[in-house]
């Protein structure tokens, strides 16, 4: 055989053996209804602006990473609902908005079930 026939076939043949031997992996968990209604939220209110799309922040706002280090959902939703009010009474928060000039908003909608679950998804287990 000539060389340019055997090397596809090798080729194809290393592929196959490579595919057998390495291991299965594991289909991703699936998304809760929950954290798809969240990210919905969260991209339908423009929070990637200032966050980013992954939540790992940008020039305009912190990271939304580990939140669940620094708040419980109940306070999470207090703050989604009026960040203004909420930031004044904590030092950190004001530490954040000296850093990152943009005023974050209040929610586009904030009836406590969309805040929720926005929280559930900003604050995953």
């Amino acid at each position: 055989m000539k060389v340019e026939t055997v090397a596809p076939l090798l080729v194809l043949l290393l592929g196959f053996t490579g595919l057998s031997c390495s291991p299965i992996s594991e289909a991703p968990a699936q998304e809760s209804e929950t954290v798809r209604q969240g990210r919905r939220i969260f991209l339908s209110d423009a929070c990637p602006t200032c966050h980013g799309q992954d939540r790992m922040g940008t020039n305009n706002g912190p990271s939304l990473q580990g939140l669940r280090t620094r708040w419980t959902e109940e306070n999470l939703i207090r703050f989604l609902r009026e960040p203004s009010a909420f930031r004044q009474s904590d030092p950190r928060l004001q530490q954040l908005a000296d850093r990152y000039k943009t005023v974050m908003p209040g929610p586009l909608r904030s009836d406590e079930a969309r805040l929720q679950t926005l929280a559930r998804y900003l604050l995953p287990d």
